[in-house]
């Protein structure tokens, strides 16, 4: 199959975009400012920057034309985004939240676990259409991580906090500090994330220069390098030489 050359290149700077904006927005390095539990905070590391970098990257996605399927995802994954940047605008407000706040935060976070998901079976679509098979693979795994990492563990908390929440009551919980080590396992879905990214740049890189070449392989190589393609090269030969014997003679001929 053809290999869209400019469509491939052209995505891999957004999906740079959207690791680096995933882990700014993962990473907190922050100041506060309370009065009576109200106040503000900076974000030294901004998450809204981290969350804009994503929109752009995801709408840059949005551009290439795949399938149906491909773009519903990349679609819905935009809109996520696009209230991550709400929600990270909403960060720097420290007050106590009504409940049908909270609740909706509840729901939106679900949604984002759920998002990550999606952008990778979008990324896995993506491998498919154009024949990236290693990257296909690779995105899977990244699918996997994301899967069992955020959206399972961290999409149920936040389904237990908004019934919670729905009661009227509140949830809170101590994190051992032994747990905290585990921490280091949120990273591990972006590194894989970044990984998956590299595959997909090499893999589509040795496809491009594959096309190039073969448009630089003159047709009588071509011939001979497909199954069968020298016998019938050799055949093609042996059928008309007679007659070019035959013209040469008769050439011969007349000219004497």
């Amino acid at each position: 199959m053809s290999v869209p050359i400019h469509e491939i290149r052209s995505t891999i700077t957004p999906l740079r975009a959207i690791f680096w904006g995933g882990l700014l927005c993962l990473i907190d390095i922050y100041y506060k400012q309370l009065l009576n539990g109200e106040g503000w905070r900076f974000d030294i590391l901004s998450d809204v920057v981290g969350a804009l970098m994503m929109v752009w990257g995801v709408y840059r996605l949005s551009l290439v034309r795949v399938s149906g399927s491909y773009l519903t995802a990349v679609m819905f994954v935009l809109t996520i985004a696009g209230l991550a940047v709400v929600d990270a605008v909403h960060g720097h407000f420290v007050y106590q939240k009504p409940q049908w706040l909270s609740l909706l935060m509840h729901i939106y976070g679900i949604a984002a676990y759920c998002a990550y998901v999606v952008f990778c079976m979008a990324m896995r679509t993506l491998c498919r259409a154009w024949g990236l098979v290693e990257s296909e693979r690779s995105w899977r795994t990244t699918m996997l991580l994301f899967l069992f990492i955020y959206l399972i563990p961290l999409g149920l908390l936040n389904a237990v906090s908004a019934i919670v929440t729905l009661s009227g009551k509140s949830l809170s919980f101590d994190i051992p500090p032994v747990l905290m080590v585990l921490v280091v396992l949120f990273i591990a879905p972006w590194i894989h994330l970044f990984v998956s990214t590299l595959r997909m740049t090499r893999e589509a890189a040795r496809k491009i220069s594959e096309s190039e070449q073969k448009l630089f392989v003159p047709e009588s190589v071509r011939i001979h390098e497909r199954p069968l393609g020298g016998f019938m090269a050799a055949a093609h030969g042996a059928a008309f030489r007679p007659l070019r014997s035959l013209s040469e003679a008769k050439a011969a001929h007349d000219g004497t």
